[in-house]
């Protein structure tokens, strides 16, 4: 799994003159840039009629998207687990630290920070919650497999 972070701007009605630029983030599951572009445009297609643009596209390292269908909001957790690795150059097992990405859907911050200590609750590995910041992403956007076309294939009725 991929996860690109895509900054979009478009024209909406508002403002003075009658329209107005809006931007937003939308975080979208794709193989490539390529195709992470085009999810987010036609996500945004039916809600736009005037100039839409896709300005940027990064990678996002998210380790786990946390979505229990509450809160309207998209938070950041950052995660470390203290690690054990074998050093070969060493002969000795040292203790590493590991961070990880979490995005968590919630009301509050308060609400995003319990839903990791839950996410977590059966982790038996040491962790530390490092921060949790409110993100600008307006939505996920998960991959979801196309029907395929079987309009060209041919049914063979003989029995």
């Amino acid at each position: 799994m991929n996860w690109f972070e895509c900054g979009v701007s478009y024209q909406s009605l508002g403002g003075e003159t009658g329209l107005k630029t809006e931007k937003k983030v939308f975080l979208v599951d794709a193989i490539s840039f390529a195709e992470a572009e085009n999810i987010v445009s036609e996500y945004n297609i039916p809600f736009n009629s005037g100039e839409f643009k896709v300005e940027k596209i990064r990678v996002a390292k998210i380790a786990e998207i946390i979505d229990n269908g509450t809160g309207d909001r998209w938070y950041k957790g950052k995660i470390t687990f203290l690690s054990v690795v074998v050093d070969e150059k060493k002969g000795k097992e040292v203790e590493k630290k590991v961070s990880l990405f979490y995005l968590v859907k919630a009301e509050k911050l308060q609400d995003a920070v319990e839903n990791l200590i839950e996410f977590h609750k059966t982790t038996q590995s040491d962790y530390t919650i490092v921060s949790v910041t409110e993100t600008l992403i307006e939505e996920v956007l998960k991959y979801q497999a196309k029907p395929q076309d079987t309009s060209n294939q041919t049914q063979d009725t003989s029995n």
